[in-house]
């Protein structure tokens, strides 16, 4: 349900003292910042403002706002090995959260729901601030955004307004999409966020982001991870989708009849919705996961005729259906290799369509013509201001790169992979699926090189090596990588005289970008392999005296606390169960290597029927 009525009364119940306390708080230069919250009847206008966070646009409905409120399917987070709901920012239990998830988990609609929930009796007394961190732009930082959201709440910002509403304890700030920034100002964007954790102690800060991004590795936040959807969650969510209690099984019973490679997938609010608009139109659910994708196109084209009986909706360019998602295939792949990121402006629209002319056949249409059909008929972009045009998903314009690698010649496949596997990160979604929906082709040419090259740089050929030389190998990877004890935060402030200081490791790195020789092994090797092996050598906390004891090998360079260089720590603790990961890693590398091989033996094979035809002649 929409905030609405008595809704927004309640609303405003709440926000009002928290207006009063802000304001009557402002002494001094700062009075003339709360001005217009002095006024009487603003705390009704600013929850207004606030709970205008509940209008989204959705695939079910692209051309209006709804209430986010009203198909909300609560998200489950994992704590402590166990599924919980949260209803608030304060049930994460720190102040200081990234919000982890995959494609599709609806981190974006999850930040959204806890924004929305300060404005109800379940919310912790504060004003919530949500910004989408794809909108800041090179050039400008975190800080400027944050002073342009406030001042959309009718403050007159400044430094010293900036600090008393950050120290106050009221405010939550919600930074939506950390994995969207553009890459060069990352860097920039974390050392703010850092600064705002730990100058202002008071403030609640929840970030969401994809796997494996910068915002995780920070010591100063707990990473809490989104649950993927169960089969037991799929009827809630369907009715959600106001579909009908026989619809709802008939989804579910053919769900659960389908191919496990194909169910399987269907763990993601995204991935469920896509199945149901596919299974809506074609009464079935595909069995393969190239047949799932290549009708995804035509479902979202054709959907709105499919519900209004006699009505064929003109579509704009006037290209068939096939040379339409042809044409889309080369945007997004031009988009992506442009590094533009899920919004895109007029010009780098028009970049990318006019690229994707040059590199289909047959495609010819006007640029206008092509926006109307995919932001107005397919729905697969939204235009979302004056000049910002946005993929309804970041992993539409990811699965249908793809496809245009998929439908190129061998030359161009072959380029791209090499490309690729030296900057794996920037294309690791789009890789993720063609391996799905091109396995030979990604075998050959990534999946064998990449597995060959990693045993090459573990020395797995060496039948003489021994256990010290494979940690010497695998500990010279991250030779600048270090783990830092930092003093026990209940100890900072509680200590009395003759007490002994204990720290306990807290960070590790900088962990090298290693993408480009380990692929799609490399956050599995860096975090289960490395990570994990070197927290069960390390001790779980040392004392003063103890730090004392290693010296030598345990340096105060940072000022914040001791470090210890990961290429020392053998010298220091047993790295036996360091080892025992690697072994481990690299069977499971031999075992990939085995499967691959054959798949490639298997589709090289088929040349055999035309060398068997020239025989039978």
């Amino acid at each position: 349900m929409a905030i609405t009525g008595f809704e927004m009364a309640a609303a405003t119940r709440l926000i009002a003292p928290v207006v009063k306390d802000l304001y009557s708080g402002a002494k001094g230069n700062l009075e003339k910042s709360f001005k217009k919250w002095r006024v009487d009847g603003y705390a009704p206008k600013l929850s207004k403002k606030i709970g205008n966070t509940d209008k989204v646009k959705t695939i079910w409905s692209p051309d209006k706002d709804i209430s986010l409120l009203s198909i909300y399917y609560p998200s489950k987070i994992l704590l402590e090995g166990k599924r919980k709901e949260v209803s608030t920012i304060d049930d994460f239990g720190s102040n200081s959260i990234v919000v982890e998830g995959i494609v599709g988990q609806g981190k974006s609609i999850f930040l959204r729901y806890l924004c929305l929930q300060e404005l109800t009796g379940n919310g912790t007394g504060r004003i919530p601030l949500f910004l989408e961190l794809r909108t800041i732009l090179p050039g400008k930082t975190l800080k400027d955004y944050l002073f342009i959201a406030l001042e959309k709440l009718d403050l007159a910002m400044d430094e010293e307004t900036f600090d008393y509403l950050m120290e106050s304890g009221k405010i939550a700030l919600m930074l939506d999409g950390f994995d969207e920034l553009p890459e060069n100002i990352v860097t920039q964007t974390i050392s703010e966020v850092e600064l705002l954790v730990e100058k202002y102690p008071g403030l609640k800060l929840v970030v969401t982001s994809r796997p494996e991004n910068e915002i995780q590795k920070s010591r100063l936040f707990t990473v809490v991870k989104i649950s993927k959807l169960l089969k037991s969650d799929f009827d809630e969510f369907l009715k959600k989708l106001s579909l009908t209690s026989v619809r709802r099984d008939e989804i579910i019973n053919a769900i659960n009849n389908s191919p496990r490679r194909v169910s399987d997938l269907i763990n993601t609010p995204l991935m469920l919705t896509l199945l149901v608009l596919v299974y809506e139109a074609e009464k079935e659910i595909p069995s393969e996961l190239p047949e799932f994708f290549e009708k995804l196109f035509h479902t979202v084209f054709t959907k709105h005729d499919r519900l209004k009986a006699g009505f064929n909706r003109h579509h704009h360019c006037g290209l068939s259906e096939r040379k339409l998602q042809e044409l889309f295939e080369g945007f997004c792949f031009m988009a992506l290799q442009n590094g533009y990121s899920r919004s895109m402006t007029s010009e780098q629209f028009h970049d990318s369509f006019t690229q994707a002319l040059d590199y289909t056949n047959e495609c010819k249409c006007k640029e206008d013509d092509f926006k109307k059909d995919i932001t107005k008929v397919a729905c697969l972009m939204l235009e979302e201001g004056f000049d910002l045009i946005t993929f309804l998903h970041k992993s539409i314009c990811e699965y249908y790169g793809a496809g245009f690698i998929k439908r190129s010649s061998a030359e161009v496949a072959e380029l791209f992979y090499e490309e690729a596997r030296l900057n794996y990160v920037h294309w690791e979604e789009v890789l993720y699926f063609l391996r799905r929906i091109d396995p030979y082709r990604s075998a050959r040419h990534l999946l064998i090189p990449t597995n060959k090259n990693i045993l090459k740089i573990l020395d797995s050929e060496n039948i003489n090596r021994k256990n010290e030389d494979l940690v010497r190998i695998v500990l010279n990877i991250y030779k600048d990588a270090t783990v830092t004890y930092f003093l026990l935060e209940q100890q900072e402030d509680d200590l009395v005289e003759g007490d002994e200081k204990t720290y306990v490791p807290s960070q590790y790195g900088p962990l090298l970008n290693i993408s480009s020789n380990f692929g799609h092994h490399y956050s599995d090797f860096r975090a289960r392999v490395i990570v994990d092996g070197i927290q069960s050598a390390v001790p779980d906390r040392l004392t003063v005296n103890e730090i004392i004891d290693i010296k030598e090998f345990c340096r105060d360079e940072t000022g914040r606390g001791y470090e210890i260089k990961f290429v020392d720590i053998p010298k220091l603790y047993s790295v036996d169960d360091l080892v025992k990961k690697v072994l481990i890693f690299e069977e499971r590398i031999r075992q990939e290597l085995i499967k691959l091989k054959k798949l490639i033996s298997q589709e090289e094979s088929k040349k055999l029927i035309f060398k068997k035809k020239e025989i039978s002649k």
